[in-house]
């Protein structure tokens, strides 16, 4: 018996070929490098430093601020639009050719502003540049790709990626402004869209991955099987519950999130492209409000990495709400201290808030649904955070025209904000339990489930 035993053994160990020789490294960190300078490039469209161009556009194309701010929102609701689709295509195809592509399409679109005659022409443009997918906060085809390569070490993984944010905020703040001194903001435009083609588009094709499985390997560079025992492990990838975006959708948590983000962009949209002017009317020079900006990216890079150690560590949720309350700080502090003091303590209060619901707002979506149907679920969250930072700039801006004042949608924005507070806090994870007994009885459909 031993004999035939082991006759069959060594005849099936010809046949089989040897396992592959895991790697001394898990790409998955490099896909974590990719998007850390893709993040980087970001800043050069100007999603989070649009302040910088609105008075000088405002100025130069003669309409109010009011009217100029409408760009943010065809930038933002045209990615709002397409984000329903494209999350379902980064879940089936990933992010390796869309982002070089999206890139070129606002890379050309940006250039292009250098000879839009009118509001109208720049605005369609807006749209373009919006549309590609590469608009607003945590945008998915950075975002996606990691909830596929991480579980355990995703905090981690998100904290390092998005760290780009904050450091192309410390670099294009000043770039920017130094740009539209220099050259005026229509080549400012032509420049930084061209800087940001340079970077994305050799950064996707290279090195971007849709996901671990594709390459044979789990996320986390888990090992298929325990070292010591050769038996079978149970890795995060198998134990992590994956909910559809129908299911995502009849969970109070899912709602409860939309709308906490929904408030913080409605206010925090707003402030964010009219603080600028804010300060400038308050007599501020341009230079020193742009270097407190940079502090702003800076603070919001090293919250970024505080954070990614924090979500991995306490709920998710505590950790978002605490986060609103810095943002909160920021815009009381500007409206406390007409004073250099106030101008960096808000830029500081702002950026300590913001880069901790940076990696938030992208870690919270996999940890409570899975990472198999995020890019779906979340191409339904970002058109609603979208839509918020589309129309609070307007509004911040018909705010001032009607009144004269900021002050208003800043008081404004401290109670949605607080709003928002309050819900992060009371949104702990779905249950399945709880969705399958709702299914299990077809009177009850159409609740919505209490957790």
């Amino acid at each position: 018996m031993d004999v035939a035993y082991n006759t069959v053994a060594s005849f099936s160990s010809m046949i089989t070929p040897p396992p592959r020789p895991l790697p001394h490294y898990y790409y998955g960190w490099v896909i974590v490098g990719a998007l850390f300078s893709v993040n980087v490039a970001l800043h050069a469209s100007a999603n989070f430093t649009f302040g910088v161009f609105l008075k000088p556009m405002s100025e130069d194309l003669e309409v109010s601020r009011g009217a100029i701010s409408f760009l943010q929102t065809a930038r933002m609701l045209s990615g709002g639009l397409t984000a329903l689709f494209i999350g379902r295509l980064l879940d089936r195809y990933g992010a390796r050719l869309m982002l070089p592509i999206a890139a070129v399409i606002v890379g050309l679109a940006m250039i292009s502003l250098q000879w839009a005659g009118d509001l109208w022409a720049i605005t369609l443009l807006f749209m373009v540049i919006g549309g590609a997918g590469l608009a607003g906060p945590g945008a998915l085809m950075t975002s996606v790709p990691l909830a596929k390569w991480f579980i355990r070490k995703r905090g981690l993984a998100t904290a390092i990626s998005a760290a780009g944010l904050g450091i192309g905020g410390v670099a294009f703040a000043p770039i920017h402004q130094s740009l539209i001194d220099a050259f005026g903001w229509r080549t400012a435009w032509t420049i930084s869209g061209v800087i940001l083609m340079v970077i994305i588009v050799p950064a996707g094709l290279l090195f971007l991955r849709r996901s671990p499985e594709d390459l044979g390997l789990l996320p986390d560079g888990e090992q298929p099987f325990e070292p010591n025992e050769g038996s079978p492990a149970t890795p995060a990838s198998v134990k992590e519950e994956q909910w559809t975006p129908r299911e995502a959708l009849r969970t109070a948590t899912m709602w409860k999130l939309l709308l906490a983000y929904l408030a913080i962009s409605l206010a925090m949209g707003g402030f964010m492209v009219h603080r600028i002017p804010f300060w400038e009317d308050r007599g501020f020079d341009r230079g020193l409000i742009a270097w407190s900006l940079s502090l702003d990216a800076l603070i919001f890079s090293g919250s970024i990495l505080a954070a990614g150690v924090l979500v991995d560590r306490f709920p998710v949720r505590l950790v978002a709400a605490v986060a609103t309350l810095f943002q909160i700080g920021g815009i009381l502090f500007s409206l406390a201290f007409d004073s250099t003091f106030g101008l960096f303590a808000t830029a500081a209060s702002v950026g300590l808030g913001a880069g901790t619901n940076a990696v938030v707002q992208i870690h919270i979506w996999p940890t409570y649904y899975g990472r198999r149907f995020v890019g779906a679920i979340r191409g339904i969250v970002v058109p609603t955070t979208l839509i918020g930072v589309g129309f609070s700039p307007p509004l911040f801006g018909f705010i001032f025209d009607s009144t004269g004042t900021y002050v208003p949608a800043l008081w404004m924005g401290v109670g949605l904000i607080a709003l928002a507070a309050a819900l992060l806090a009371s949104a702990g994870p779905p249950r399945r339990a709880a969705l399958i007994s709702i299914t299990s009885h077809p009177a009850s459909t159409h609740k919505v489930i209490q957790d």
